[in-house]
């Protein structure tokens, strides 16, 4: 299966389950009126993945370079996936232990470093982005939404 048919798939998956989700989150019933209801956040959410499905399925559509239509090096993305559920595990392990700062910052820059092609790697901006996406989003929840996220080794 080349890339360009992947893409098209997924973004059909997706673009069904966003449609199930959202017309299941009607069903929810409120048991007090108030301008926010239960269903609101499902709706936004599976809003956003139904427009990013949209958006991804015309993109995939519509591109047609030889690399993208060409088969996938099987092993290659095998390993990348086995790699990214290892990563995942140690991100969740490692959580309360070094915090969420410590180990998302961990977790982005060695995810980009095993999505990004070799010529593509730019460590500093790979190294900034990974600090300053966990910072921001803690200072989010936690100044903004008053939630507790781990402060682990910084805490």
């Amino acid at each position: 299966m080349s890339e360009k048919q992947k893409d098209i798939l997924s973004s059909m998956i997706f673009l069904i389950i966003g449609v199930a989700v959202f017309a299941y989150s009607a069903t929810i019933q409120t048991v007090i009126k108030a301008d926010v209801g239960p269903a609101f956040a499902p709706k936004i959410v599976t809003m956003g993945i139904i427009i990013l499905a949209v958006v991804k399925l015309g993109l995939s559509i519509k591109k047609n370079t030889p690399e993208y239509t060409k088969k996938s090096t099987k092993n290659e993305n095998t390993l990348n996936g086995l790699l990214t559920i290892v990563a995942l595990g140690l991100y969740v392990a490692l959580f309360n232990v070094l915090g969420f700062i410590i180990s998302s910052a961990l977790y982005l820059f060695f995810q980009m470093y095993l999505l990004m092609s070799a010529e593509k790697r730019n460590y500093i901006i790979m190294g900034i982005i990974s600090i300053t996406v966990p910072v921001c989003i803690y200072f989010l929840f936690v100044k903004a939404f008053s939630l507790m996220l781990p402060a682990g080794l910084l805490g």
